[in-house]
Protein backbone atom coordinates (compact mmCIF):
# COMPACT_ATOMS: atom_id res chain seq x y z
CA UNK A 1 0.00 0.00 0.00
CA UNK A 2 1.36 3.41 -0.89
CA UNK A 3 1.99 6.05 1.74
CA UNK A 4 -0.76 8.19 0.27
CA UNK A 5 -3.24 5.33 0.53
CA UNK A 6 -2.10 4.52 4.08
CA UNK A 7 -2.47 8.17 5.08
CA UNK A 8 -6.17 8.02 4.31
CA UNK A 9 -6.75 4.93 6.42
CA UNK A 10 -6.99 4.97 10.14
CA UNK A 11 -4.33 3.41 12.28
CA UNK A 12 -4.98 1.89 15.67
CA UNK A 13 -3.04 3.03 18.70
CA UNK A 14 -3.21 1.63 22.20
CA UNK A 15 -2.07 4.23 24.74
CA UNK A 16 -1.19 3.01 28.22
CA UNK A 17 -1.70 6.12 30.35
CA UNK A 18 -0.57 6.68 33.91
CA UNK A 19 -3.57 7.66 36.01
CA UNK A 20 -1.44 10.23 37.84
CA UNK A 21 -0.32 12.15 34.77
CA UNK A 22 -1.57 11.37 31.25
CA UNK A 23 -5.06 10.30 32.36
CA UNK A 24 -5.45 13.51 34.32
CA UNK A 25 -4.30 15.51 31.30
CA UNK A 26 -6.87 13.68 29.12
CA UNK A 27 -9.66 14.26 31.62
CA UNK A 28 -8.82 17.97 31.82
CA UNK A 29 -8.90 18.10 28.03
CA UNK A 30 -12.33 16.47 27.90
CA UNK A 31 -13.65 19.05 30.40
CA UNK A 32 -12.28 21.81 28.15
CA UNK A 33 -13.93 20.29 25.09
CA UNK A 34 -10.73 18.97 23.53
CA UNK A 35 -10.77 15.56 21.93
CA UNK A 36 -8.11 12.96 21.47
CA UNK A 37 -7.65 11.31 18.10
CA UNK A 38 -10.33 8.71 17.40
CA UNK A 39 -7.62 6.18 16.50
CA UNK A 40 -6.44 6.02 20.13
CA UNK A 41 -7.69 3.56 22.71
CA UNK A 42 -6.71 4.69 26.21
CA UNK A 43 -5.81 2.03 28.77
CA UNK A 44 -5.64 3.50 32.25
CA UNK A 45 -2.86 2.08 34.42
CA UNK A 46 -2.06 2.95 38.05
CA UNK A 47 1.55 3.60 37.03
CA UNK A 48 3.32 3.32 33.69
CA UNK A 49 5.77 1.07 35.51
CA UNK A 50 2.98 -1.53 35.59
CA UNK A 51 3.01 -1.83 31.80
CA UNK A 52 4.56 -5.22 31.15
CA UNK A 53 6.21 -6.41 27.95
CA UNK A 54 3.36 -8.87 27.47
CA UNK A 55 0.76 -6.07 27.48
CA UNK A 56 2.62 -4.28 24.71
CA UNK A 57 3.06 -7.44 22.66
CA UNK A 58 -0.61 -8.36 23.18
CA UNK A 59 -1.70 -4.95 21.87
CA UNK A 60 0.19 -5.61 18.64
CA UNK A 61 -1.13 -9.17 18.50
CA UNK A 62 -4.68 -7.82 18.72
CA UNK A 63 -4.18 -5.45 15.80
CA UNK A 64 -2.65 -2.25 17.13
CA UNK A 65 -0.45 -0.41 14.66
CA UNK A 66 1.32 1.37 17.50
CA UNK A 67 1.60 1.41 21.27
CA UNK A 68 2.17 4.56 23.30
CA UNK A 69 3.13 4.63 26.96
CA UNK A 70 2.47 7.98 28.58
CA UNK A 71 4.07 8.31 31.99
CA UNK A 72 4.91 10.84 34.67
CA UNK A 73 7.82 13.15 34.23
CA UNK A 74 11.23 12.15 35.57
CA UNK A 75 11.41 12.51 39.35
CA UNK A 76 7.63 13.04 39.53
CA UNK A 77 6.53 9.39 39.60
CA UNK A 78 4.28 8.68 42.56
CA UNK A 79 5.74 5.17 42.64
CA UNK A 80 9.33 6.47 42.56
CA UNK A 81 10.76 5.01 39.36
CA UNK A 82 7.92 3.44 37.40
CA UNK A 83 8.61 5.69 34.44
CA UNK A 84 12.25 4.57 34.36
CA UNK A 85 11.35 0.88 34.61
CA UNK A 86 8.88 1.05 31.74
CA UNK A 87 11.43 2.69 29.45
CA UNK A 88 13.76 -0.29 29.96
CA UNK A 89 10.89 -2.67 29.21
CA UNK A 90 9.99 -0.79 26.04
CA UNK A 91 13.58 -1.01 24.79
CA UNK A 92 13.42 -4.76 25.36
CA UNK A 93 10.13 -5.03 23.45
CA UNK A 94 11.56 -2.97 20.58
CA UNK A 95 14.42 -5.47 20.37
CA UNK A 96 12.00 -8.40 20.30
CA UNK A 97 9.90 -6.75 17.61
CA UNK A 98 12.99 -6.05 15.53
CA UNK A 99 13.98 -9.73 15.74
CA UNK A 100 10.65 -10.77 14.22
CA UNK A 101 10.85 -8.19 11.44
CA UNK A 102 8.50 -5.59 12.87
CA UNK A 103 9.17 -2.02 11.71
CA UNK A 104 10.85 0.27 14.24
CA UNK A 105 8.94 3.32 15.36
CA UNK A 106 5.74 1.60 16.42
CA UNK A 107 6.32 2.22 20.13
CA UNK A 108 6.25 5.72 21.59
CA UNK A 109 7.13 6.81 25.12
CA UNK A 110 6.40 10.26 26.48
CA UNK A 111 6.51 11.77 29.93
CA UNK A 112 3.81 14.24 30.86
CA UNK A 113 2.63 16.28 33.79
CA UNK A 114 -1.07 16.20 34.68
CA UNK A 115 -1.54 19.71 33.25
CA UNK A 116 -0.03 18.93 29.81
CA UNK A 117 -3.28 18.40 27.96
CA UNK A 118 -2.12 19.97 24.70
CA UNK A 119 1.18 18.06 24.75
CA UNK A 120 -0.76 14.80 25.27
CA UNK A 121 -2.89 15.48 22.22
CA UNK A 122 0.07 16.66 20.13
CA UNK A 123 2.14 13.59 21.09
CA UNK A 124 -0.62 11.20 20.06
CA UNK A 125 -1.38 13.03 16.81
CA UNK A 126 2.30 13.08 15.85
CA UNK A 127 2.59 9.36 16.64
CA UNK A 128 -0.42 8.61 14.43
CA UNK A 129 1.12 10.57 11.56
CA UNK A 130 4.43 8.74 12.01
CA UNK A 131 2.61 5.39 11.92
CA UNK A 132 0.79 6.38 8.73
CA UNK A 133 4.16 7.17 7.14
CA UNK A 134 5.45 3.71 8.06
CA UNK A 135 2.74 2.13 5.94
CA UNK A 136 1.64 -1.46 6.05
CA UNK A 137 5.13 -2.73 6.90
CA UNK A 138 4.75 -1.52 10.48
CA UNK A 139 2.75 -4.51 11.53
Amino acid sequence: MSQAARATTEVRVVAFCCENSACQAAEDGFRLGLTLPAEVRIVRVPCAGKVDELYVMRAFEEGADGVAVLACQTDACRYLRGNVRVQKRLRHVEGLLKEIGHSPGTIRYASLAPNMTIRLSDTLRAFIEDLKELGEGGR
